[in-house]
This record gives structure tokens, C-alpha cells and sequence, in this order.
């Protein structure tokens, strides 16, 4: 029996704009028996469908009780057995396997959290797989990961799931002593749902962010250096964890588009740059916007963007917006600066 799956995941009802795309769209079925959802960019991407009117989690626990009453996970994702390859291929070549590129409404909007009795419905598990897969990259001798990690929006499933992974073939082609500048290390892969990510301490760096949903270009992004998670894994566990460096970096960058927040909302402006520009000088300080400041730790100095506009996502903190480099000071120009 095939049905119409529903376009707001597990949030149980969709916006106007989310029930109308449904209405003018076809359905298709995918490998698994349910059905996909197909765009007028002839896009096949499995949607997580909302059967229960049930909220939270299971036996109306909260969260905190819930992760307080049993041993957590890190999110480290284990595979399932290997599926048939030639569905792979087709749902490959039909294109399902895409990211949205910034400008898509989907990724301005906040995600939807999932409820945790549907994690292991085989919906949600497939979203998983898809996301693990697209991040990965094609899967032949040679290859790079295609990122260190995607949030469900960016493949049009509006529902709070983030998968990350930074492995060590990838980080040796850093150029010496980067690695350790950046605080970049290999970890497994994470599948992690419902996330909350929490600054630990002051520390803050600067580092280039990219983004597989603006590609080819790179900004200037402070963020908190070490992090905690709370959530739930691919299995349904809770999740919690501390994380420092490059991970901590990947884990905010990912929470934010669950936030409907990318990069170059947090971005230094003027360091906006194509890959090729990256070894370019940066520019100078501008009376309007600014001191841009070197990649690094951050300095006490305070600059002209400490005052940037900055979304509050829940159990977030403060965005922060960006100090000064060590050579900086506060900028002379007067009146409120343009993002």
C-alpha cells in the first residue's frame, strides 16, 4: 500500500509553503516500500512521515530524566548490513542524493525534532543512511569525503538530524602543523538527533568554514572551542559528549542550519573568498566593518563585530560575535555597522 508521506518530518504538521510543494508533487516509490517524495527538480528524497500524536519521550520523560537514567553514547554510527547495490545505484541516479543549495527556503526554517519512538522506524533510518552516504562521497579508490558534515535540511528532510565524520586520510593533507593549529583530529562517524550544543568555557577560535550548501567559497567564523552534545543516537540511546577543536567546530556549524542559520550569518564579512583566494592577504581594517582578523585563538582585544546580530537558538548560547586580532583595537568609524 503506498501512501503520501508527510513533508514537516515528525513535527505533524507542515507549513503552508510545505503542503502546497506536496500538493504539486508526484509520489514515487523508493527501494524500501514507502514513498519518496519527488520535486520539480525531479529530486527523489525519502521523507519522514508523522504517525503518532504522541509527543516527547517514551513514558512522557523529559530529556534531562531520560539521559540522566541511562548510559550514553557518543553517536558513533553503526552501519547496517549492506543493502542491495543495484537500489542503491538507482536511487543514485535518480538524483536523490543531492544538497540544497543556500537560497532554498528549507534552510532558512528551524528543523523539527523527531520523536523518539519513530529513531528507529525504517524512515528515519533510511534518511540516516542517505545522509552517511552523501557525505561519504562515491565510494571508489581515490575518492575524498565529499564534507565533515551535513544536517538533514540540506538534503530537504526539515528534521533535527546531524551526521559528521573526519577521517585521517583527509586531515595528512593538511599542510604541516595545521592539523594541530586547527585542533583537528579523526573521529568516527556520528549520526546525532534532536541535538543541543553548549559552549564550554571562553575559549574561542577563528577559522575559513566552508559549507556543501555554498560551494566553492569559504568565510572567516569564530566559534566556541569546546562544546558539550545531548541528543539521542541512530539506535535510539542518549547522547552525551564533550568536544573540543575542529569537532566542536563541525558540531556547531551543523547545529546552526538546524537553526535555519548558515555560516556566512556568523561569517567576518569582508574574508568571504572563493577555495583558490584562501593563501590571499586578508583585507585591511574598514572604518565600517571592521578589524578581519587572522585564523587562531582570539584575542581580548574586542572588535567591531562583537555587536553583529546574531540568531538565539535554544540551549545554544551566545553566537558570539567576532573579536579582534592581537594587532587590532576598536575601529574609528562611528554609526551601527551593516552585516
Amino acid at each position: 500500500v503506498t501512501r503520501r508521506l508527510s513533508l514537516a518530518g515528525l513535527a505533524g504538521r507542515a507549513s503552508d509553503s510545505d503542503r502546497m510543494s506536496a500538493a504539486t508533487s508526484a509520489c514515487v516509490p523508493t527501494s524500501s516500500g514507502l514513498i519518496g517524495h519527488l520535486s520539480r527538480a525531479s529530486r527523489s528524497i525519502p521523507r519522514i512521515s508523522a504517525r503518532s500524536p504522541v509527543r516527547g519521550t517514551r513514558a512522557g520523560l523529559c530529556l534531562k530524566c531520560s539521559l540522566d537514567a541511562q548510559e550514553f553514547s557518543d553517536g558513533t554510527w553503526v552501519a547496517p548490513p549492506a543493502k542491495d547495490s543495484f537500489q542503491k545505484f538507482i536511487r543514485i541516479a535518480a538524483g536523490g542524493l543531492e544538497v540544497y543549495p543556500a537560497g532554498t527556503p528549507l534552510l532558512r526554517e528551524p528543523a523539527v525534532p523527531i520523536k523518539i519512538e519513530r529513531i528507529k522506524d525504517a524512515d528515519v533510518q533510511e534518511v540516516i543512511e542517505n545522509m552517511v552516504e552523501l557525505l561519504r562521497g562515491p565510494n571508489v579508490p581515490g575518492s575524498s569525503p565529499k564534507g565533515v558534515g551535513l544536517s538533514a535540511p540540506q538534503i530537504g528532510v526539515p528534521s533535527q538530524i546531524i551526521v559528521l565524520e573526519d577521517i585521517e586520510s583527509e586531515i595528512e593533507k593538511l599542510e604541516s602543523g595545521e592539523a594541530e593549529k586547527m585542533e583537528r583530529r579523526p573521529f568516527a562517524c556520528k549520526v546525532i538527533i534532536n541535538p543541543t550544543v553548549t559552549p564550554i568555557g571562553s575559549e574561542r577560535r577563528v577559522f575559513f568554514e566552508g559549507c556543501l550548501s555554498v560551494p566553492g567559497y569559504r568565510g572567516l567564523v569564530e566559534r566556541a572551542l569546546e562544546v558539550e552534545v545531548t541528543g539521542w543516537d541512530a539506535a535510539a540511546k542518549p547522547v552525551k559528549f564533550r568536544a573540543r577543536g575542529w569537532e566542536a567546530r563541525i558540531l556547531q556549524h551543523e547545529y546552526d542550519h538546524l537553526q535555519g542559520v548558515l555560516y556566512v550569518d556568523r561569517m567576518y564579512t569582508r574574508s568571504f573568498r572563493r577555495v583558490d583566494k584562501l593563501s590571499e592577504p586578508l583585507p585591511p581594517p574598514c572604518a565600517e566593518f571592521g578589524i578581519t582578523p587572522k585564523p587562531g585563538p582570539v584575542s581580548s582585544a574586542k572588535g567591531f563585530n562583537k555587536g553583529a546580530s546574531k540568531p538565539s537558538p535554544p540551549s545554544f548560547g551566545a553566537s558570539g560575535g567576532a573579536e579582534a586580532a592581537a594587532e587590532g583595537g576598536k575601529p574609528k568609524g562611528k554609526g551601527k555597522r551593516r552585516r
